[in-house]
């Protein structure tokens, strides 16, 4: 689908892109099969697709796993999807939920199933720390974003962008940039570059530690980034001594910064306060 014939479709549906919910859709044909095949990957997997939109990916994803759900908060776009794919929707293939991706209730969805979508930029980050808080559920995402904001996936100690996306995404998943995409791939077309991450469940993912409450961990961990580790750990551990002592356990300095540990630390330290909920 081009550009134009993405322009001609609003028109003949008399839905205009509303900018305030980030809608750039993406009229590029290979990369939209792309984008897919590795959303779809072995075809056992449901899937979650957020912000369908006018239903590009969709279309190239209904029929080649058990389910999509699809969530879509615009009603304008979500009437052009249920008329565009009544046969599928009546075929069980494909479920449409009128819902701000915020405010959906994954554990409604059943069973394990992979997320894909173009991602608001607005609110890149909150919808990819509501997934990770999810990652036991989730193989598998590939992901629209910015192209800065895809920095935060791979971002590593000491960088500006490290803190709770970019641990808990590489905690758990194998973290990669599947593809570049320019304004030009897009319409209407954005004002930035877009990057396409496909992050895929670590074979040797922590089964012991659980991705929502490690998150909140280190969300408050990073709470404020120029504090010691100590400081930032007290709240969570008011007994006497108790920050210190885990601090100790986990075999950190007390001294440190959140944003000069490792991975492998901040889970030891996770690990070591017992503050698991």
């Amino acid at each position: 689908m081009s550009a134009a014939d993405i322009k001609q479709k609003l028109d003949r549906l008399n839905i205009r892109a509303n900018a305030a919910l980030g809608q750039n859709f993406l009229c590029d044909d290979a990369m939209i099969e792309k984008i897919a095949s590795a959303a779809v990957g072995d075809g056992k997997t449901a899937i979650l697709e957020i912000g369908p939109g006018l239903g590009a990916l969709t279309g190239a994803l209904v029929g080649r796993v058990p389910r999509v759900t699809a969530v879509e908060i615009d009603k304008n776009m979500l009437a052009a999807l249920n008329a565009e794919f009544a046969a599928e929707i009546g075929r069980g293939e494909l479920t449409l939920i009128h819902s701000d991706i915020l405010k959906f209730d994954i554990s409604s969805t059943e069973g394990e199933f992979s997320a894909a979508g173009n991602l608001p930029y607005y609110i890149t980050t909150p919808i990819v720390l509501m997934l990770l808080r999810n990652a036991k559920r989730i193989p598998r995402m590939v992901l629209m974003v910015q192209k800065e904001a895809a920095r935060r996936f791979f971002a590593k100690p000491k960088d500006k962008l490290y803190g709770p996306l970019a641990i808990t995404a590489q905690l758990y998943y194998e973290c990669e940039s599947l593809v570049s995409l320019t304004p030009a791939s897009y319409y209407p077309q954005p004002d930035v570059d877009s990057e396409v991450v496909l992050l895929t469940r670590r074979a040797d993912a922590p089964a012991d530690i659980d991705p929502a409450a490690f998150c909140r961990f280190t969300e408050s961990i990073f709470a404020m980034r120029r504090k010691t580790v100590y400081n930032n750990l007290k709240p969570l551990l008011p007994a006497a001594d108790a920050a210190a002592e885990a601090i100790a356990r986990a075999n950190i300095a007390q001294a440190a910064r959140a944003e000069a540990l490792s991975i492998e630390e901040l889970a030891r330290l996770y690990e070591a306060s017992g503050k698991h909920n």
